[in-house]
């Protein structure tokens, strides 16, 4: 993510819908001014005039939704995977300054909560965290007297101890009366699985015992509370989680909260993207509908380049239109999933293809070889960064690794968060009943790039077709130094990923569902945005934007949280579970996906320590999730419950790790959920190693391998 780029970006967005100089016409939400975003007035809670709302959780008097995710809002449902279905009522939404709440809609359709959520909740008094288990100290929430449990609840079986963390926001736009309290688990959450959450024993900086709300103290103590019409109901459910968590040993004298929640099927959230995928593919592969159209050609445009080429592939669409959407509501709806009458995704009938422009370069290095009779060469498809597009392989640092190493690069802009999409994303975060739209366009975003790499190994096989200008005959080949017929400059059997920053966040996403690309070099990566946008420079923009239509931090923790539903049908918190081991469905066929799933991937994640936009957590958390992913030493910190690797040798053959690379420079940040002050060198840094770049020359092979290419701790040299 690119903290100067995305404000540049957002700039743009605001001058074009506030001053009146020729631009998209946005309607009031959009025209947004970045102020402090603090908790000024909005709209008053139901508690203002009913203390025990039906329609809210009611176990926390400061809002309405708290503590999220909640079973409160879990009905019977018996056509769902899970059994059940989300349904929360309308008017228990946060209202923004125009008093909208967002349509509930987006999550009453899913089977449970979101399998990597955070656990959110909230407290009016400033709490002494340092008997929290931190980021650093997760290992310390297994131990009997943590504060904070959170418990798996098996089908069978004893409750098991689930690791995380936990910490309070501390952003300087936080209410001292309303102080947003995460518990984030350390990895993915299991699907389809019920939790129980407990708060227990806290205090308050200046010692004095943190009191349970009245409502919850009724459940615990056994205690009537009248005014509490709902109360009763719920007396029988809330003993059943007492007597779970007393036989976990977590007595029920203590509590400050406790409640259960039930995470939803990966059916639930992968079905669509393996729908479109295996569509997408199938149609990319039916005679006269792969197509590459080259629309220009720049040859030497610089010293490293020999050839660049702009163009368009073909791509199946399954979105109701190719408008990014946000100048209108209208256009919003073009940004979401086109479907059937029973839901399902299907290519849109009235554009059933999209032409998605592309860019491919051809370094020197390259041509040099090729032409003197060598082999060739690797394919690379890249993934740009934040609300960027695919202009960033035109980027110094980029044009000379693919010279240095000699690969032939290929980007499509990321359809959901590139720079065409700022406006729709800015306008999500002032009414999220829009916000689904920018998973779900990522969703075509993702196979974009699988068509990208598809089409151009088809081209090299003699499957696709070439058209466009016919100044250069054959694009894509290099004429050999002593004569005869072209030759194609890059191995069609040979093909890799490369991201960074978003890039490399969306890679993971890519390396769960891609049929084509076995090895992902992920760099400055992590997992979960609901957890890195608020923990990222990045923060100070979304924030600002955010808070000028929800005003209270705490709507915009809880609605942050509770987006994460929504990323997980476009982003790596549900993807990267998929990587190894139980890989997802395929019913394309045993040439693409032998037993009928999905191949298993290899992934080398590049991680700067300290990185300021893509929090280090973020990618631990990704790294555990993933499994069987170790570290490479020496690493400058150790993850939890990550085992550890010195690369391959002659004894040992390592395919997969973490390289955590201490940039010169960068200052220690922080632990928690905060202002990070300043960007730092560390997100930069990391692709411009030239040990990195070794480490990832010695990957990209169809036998690579990892392998330690640093003197020491890695960092630039």
């Amino acid at each position: 993510m690119s903290s100067p780029y995305l404000r540049a970006s957002v700039a743009l967005v605001l001058a074009s819908s506030m001053a009146g100089c020729p631009g998209p016409e946005i309607q009031p939400d959009a025209s947004i001014t970045q102020d402090a975003g603090g908790d000024a007035a909005s709209a008053p809670d139901a508690f203002v005039a009913d203390p025990y709302p039906a329609e809210c959780e009611n176990l926390n008097p400061l809002h309405c939704l708290a503590p999220w995710p909640s079973n409160r809002y879990l009905v019977d449902d018996a056509s769902t995977r899970t059994g059940h279905r989300i349904e929360i009522p309308h008017e228990a939404l946060p209202p923004n300054r125009r008093t909208i709440r967002a349509d509930p809609a987006q999550w009453n359709a899913m089977d449970g909560f979101s399998p990597a959520t955070s656990i959110v909740t909230v407290f009016d008094e400033a709490l002494d965290t340092s008997v929290l288990a931190d980021e650093r100290h997760i290992e310390q929430s297994l131990a009997s007297d943590s504060r904070t449990v959170l418990l798996e609840i098996p089908a069978s079986g004893d409750p098991v101890r689930v690791a995380h963390y936990a910490e309070i926001d501390t952003w300087p736009s936080v209410a001292a009366t309303h102080v947003p309290f995460y518990i984030r688990p350390a990895t993915r959450l299991r699907p389809g699985t019920r939790y129980v959450v407990a708060i227990r024993d806290l205090e308050t900086t200046a010692g004095a015992p943190v009191e349970p709300s009245p409502y919850f103290r009724a459940l615990r103590d056994d205690m009537p509370l009248p005014e509490a019409e709902d109360l009763e109901g719920r007396r029988a459910h809330f003993e059943e989680i007492f007597t779970i968590l007393e036989g976990a040993g977590v007595a029920r004298t203590g509590l400050l909260e406790a409640w259960d929640f039930t995470t939803a099927s990966d059916e639930s959230l992968t079905t669509d993207m393996v729908t479109i995928r295996d569509e997408a593919i199938r149609l990319n592969d039916v005679a006269g509908n792969c197509r590459i159209t080259v629309t220009s050609i720049e040859e030497s445009p610089d010293a490293n380049v020999y050839r660049r080429m702009e163009g368009t592939i073909r791509v199946a669409l399954f979105l109701n239109g190719t408008d990014p959407g946000g100048t209108t509501i209208e256009s919003i709806q073009e940004a979401r999933i086109h479907r059937d009458a029973m839901g399902r995704p299907t290519q849109n009938p009235d554009v059933p293809f999209a032409e998605v422009p592309f860019t491919a370069t051809i370094p020197q290095s390259v041509y040099e070889s090729v032409r003197a009779g060598g082999p060739p060469v690797r394919l690379l498809t890249y993934g740009h960064g934040l609300f960027g597009d695919r202009g960033e392989t035109s980027s110094g640092w980029f044009r000379d690794t693919i010279e240095e190493l000699q690969m032939v690069g290929i980007a499509v802009d990321w359809w959901g968060m590139s720079f065409d999409d700022v406006v729709r994303v800015t306008r999500s975060l002032g009414e999220f009943s829009t916000f689904v739209a920018t998973p779900e366009r990522l969703e075509q975003g993702i196979t974009n790039f699988l068509v990208l790499t598809h089409s151009f190994m088809n081209a090299g096989l003699g499957r696709c077709e070439i058209v466009g200008t016919t100044d250069v005959p054959q694009p894509l080949h290099i004429a050999p130094e002593g004569g005869g017929d072209p030759v194609l400059s890059y191995d069609p059997a040979e093909r890799y990923y490369y991201g960074n920053s978003q890039g490399g966040i969306m890679g993971l996403a890519l390396a769960g569902i891609s049929t084509d690309i076995e090895r992902f070099v992920s760099g400055v990566s992590g997992m979960s945005y609901s957890v890195m946008i608020p923990r990222s420079i990045n923060w100070e923009s979304y924030g600002a934007i955010m808070g000028n239509s929800y005003p209270r931090q705490i709507d915009r923790a809880v609605l942050m949280t509770m987006a994460q539903s929504q990323w997980d049908f476009g982003e790596p918190s549900t993807y990267t579970a998929f990587i190894r081991g139980e890989t997802l469905p395929c019913s394309l066929g045993e040439t693409y996906c032998p037993g009928g799933r999905t191949p298993e991937h290899h992934v080398l994640m590049m991680i700067g320590q300290d990185d300021a936009q893509v929090p280090n957590i973020s990618a631990d958390t990704a790294a555990r999730t993933i499994g069987n992913m170790p570290v490479l030493l020496p690493s400058p910190y150790m993850p939890y419950d990550l085992e550890t690797t010195t690369g391959s040798d002659g004894k040992n053959l390592v395919f997969d790790a973490m390289a955590i690379f201490a940039i010169p420079g960068t200052p220690a940040l922080p632990l928690g959920t905060r202002d990070p002050l300043m960007d730092n060198p560390a997100h930069e840094g990391v692709r411009r190693s030239a040990a990195g770049h070794r480490m990832m020359d010695a990957f990209w092979h169809p036998d690579g391998r990892i392998v330690q290419t640093c003197d020491g701790v890695c960092d630039p040299d």
